[in-house]
């Protein structure tokens, strides 16, 4: 049986009344879907329905194309709540503890570059294992 384009609304209709085992049976018998588990993710994804997991339905979305005036007033609320705090500026204080920790890691990972380099393009690492030992380190590949 050919692959036949999976209708949201129908499929929708027998999971609303049926449950999901019917539309799981359904997508497999009308649409020749053989992972109906993929389908209904597709459909819970979907912007055209809400899918409500406490009552396990599908619901369609119903969009205003106008706010109502208590999200206007929220919406005003939160833009003034926005202004105060973008009025004060925000400084990043640095304590000398950080910059001596971000100093050390810089030391160590120049330590490391002597030994190895990364080609990112070609995907190889080259490790320099004379100079690995000679400087007191050992090399364990697992």
């Amino acid at each position: 049986m050919a692959r036949l384009k999976v209708e949201d609304s129908k499929v929708i209709e027998i999971y609303n009344t049926q449950g999901k085992a019917a539309a799981i049976e359904t997508i497999h018998a009308t649409y020749g879907v053989k992972d109906a588990y993929y389908v209904l993710r597709r459909l819970k994804a979907t912007e055209s329905y809400a899918y409500d997991s406490k009552r396990d339905l599908f619901c369609k979305k119903v969009e205003m194309p106008f706010l109502a005036l208590d999200e206007l007033c929220i919406e005003s609320r939160k833009n003034s709540i926005d202004k105060d705090v973008d009025c004060r500026p925000t400084v990043q204080i640095e304590s000398k503890f950080d910059s001596y920790v971000q100093e050390l890691v810089k030391e160590r990972f120049m330590e490391y570059a002597r030994f190895i380099q990364a080609n990112s393009v070609d995907r190889i690492w080259r490790i320099n294992k004379t100079a690995l030992k000679s400087a007191g380190y050992q090399l364990e590949l697992y």
